[in-house]
């Protein structure tokens, strides 16, 4: 038995670490006077560094999404004692250098099965509620 050797322990393990969207080094914006407008005024109006729960709202992410965008060096932070804090800055820049997402309204069926855009389908249905608010004004002001 002592030759015998499993196939786990010969089996390379995957790496778990993921590639950044945007390379630090690939960064457009890197200060602060590079911020949109409305990044900028939340920096401004927002403490220096931010608890894990409001750097979890702020950032849009969970906290291990956090973690792993500190270890990839996008996202300061700092302990302060028991605690980890999470520079403002760092994260307001990591947002403003997000790929943007391209995606289409998702597609719904109508009742042939055929595939309809949604737009397409909200633009029908909208116009019946108004028809039947206009007769119900017509009829409650006689």
């Amino acid at each position: 038995m002592s030759g015998i050797v499993s196939a786990r322990s010969v089996r390379p393990r995957p790496s778990n670490k993921k590639k950044p969207s945007v390379p630090v080094a690939r960064r457009r914006v890197t200060k602060f006077e590079e911020l949109p407008p409305h990044l900028r005024h939340k920096a401004e109006t927002l403490p220096p560094y931010l608890p894990t729960k409001q750097a979890q709202v702020l950032s849009g992410r969970g906290r291990s999404k956090l973690y792993e965008a500190a270890a990839e060096g996008r996202i300061n932070s700092i302990r302060d004692g028991g605690s980890r804090l999470w520079e403002t800055l760092s994260i307001l820049l990591d947002l403003a250098n997000m790929e943007p997402v391209q995606s289409a309204p998702p597609a719904i069926a109508d009742s042939s099965g055929q595939s309809v855009p949604q737009n397409d389908a909200f633009a029908t249905s909208s116009a019946e509620p108004s028809q039947q608010h206009a007769e119900s004004a017509s009829t409650a002001s006689l």
